[in-house]
């Protein structure tokens, strides 16, 4: 629904998941020209039925001059579809209303169409993050939204540096979020974040040493309950290092209390030591 109030009413986009459903996918490919060309990929031997594509862009400025119903076509690894502006404002409202829409493409006046673009709702899958489990204790982590830090700030020990490398959410209040905006549950993972890894920095070289390499800090931040565990290859954190992570985390949580009165928020963040 976020697509529809942000997008203009002349074109809408929309980011495409991996399918595990497709047997071929489309990629775009730089030659040695410096152009791009479309290719599919497919299973080695095995014939394409279902080729997936990284975005799918409706574009509603076709001119009824051009005596076209709407038309398709392959852009880069994604698909372009073109209709008429009046059939734009229907399949927006329609996607509103989260029914099914179908768009003939072909020459007006057909009595068959040359193809069918047909926009479906499903049952949700949530099929990201297969196999992951948390460091702490071994939970699934299948089905869990999650976000990979890219840019994170590295803390300096003496021989070795604590990276912030993922969020986990397991869990926020419908609530929160419709109250709150992304960057502020985005601000509370950073601010934990910054704590653990301050807390840490002085234990890298004895957490390392100790096979420790990986480590997840799992927050909980309610009105009514707020608290932390952190661990490692699936086992808590040994009680050595508690009080460090006491000494950084009580603050913060106490503070996060106030601002997420709506709770709960749970997440999980997770952390590298690297040479």
């Amino acid at each position: 629904m976020k697509v529809i109030s942000n997008s203009n009413e002349h074109v809408m986009a929309l980011a495409a998941n991996f399918s595990t459903d497709a047997d071929s996918h489309l990629v775009c490919i730089q030659n040695e020209m410096a152009n791009y060309q479309t290719q599919a990929i497919n299973i080695q031997n095995k014939p394409r039925q279902v080729t997936g594509a990284s975005f799918v862009v409706f574009n509603g400025a076709l001119k009824a001059s051009t005596g076209l119903t709407a038309k398709s076509s392959i852009v880069e690894d994604g698909v372009m579809v073109q209709i008429q502006s009046d059939m734009m404002a229907t399949f927006r409202q329609r996607l509103r209303e989260m029914k099914d829409f179908r768009i003939p493409c072909g020459a007006i006046g057909e009595n068959e169409p040359e193809e069918v673009v047909t926009v479906k709702w499903i049952e949700e899958t949530r099929k990201v993050n297969q196999g992951v489990k948390s460091p702490i204790d071994g939970k699934s982590m299948e089905g869990i939204d999650n976000i990979r830090i890219h840019h994170g700030t590295d803390f300096m020990g003496k021989k070795r540096a604590i990276r912030w490398t993922e969020v986990f959410f397991l869990e926020s209040n419908e609530v929160i979020v419709q109250h709150l905006e992304p960057v502020d549950l985005s601000r509370l993972a950073e601010t934990l974040a910054t704590a653990c890894c301050v807390a840490l920095i002085q234990h890298l070289d004895n957490l390392k040493e100790s096979g420790m390499a990986k480590i997840a800090l799992r927050v909980t931040v309610d009105a009514e309950r707020v608290g932390y565990e952190a661990g490692s290859n699936g086992k808590a954190l040994p009680s050595s290092y508690m009080n460090s992570l006491d000494n950084e985390m009580i603050p913060v949580l106490h503070n996060a209390v106030s601002q997420f009165e709506e709770g709960p928020v749970i997440m999980e963040l997770i952390f590298h030591i690297i040479d």
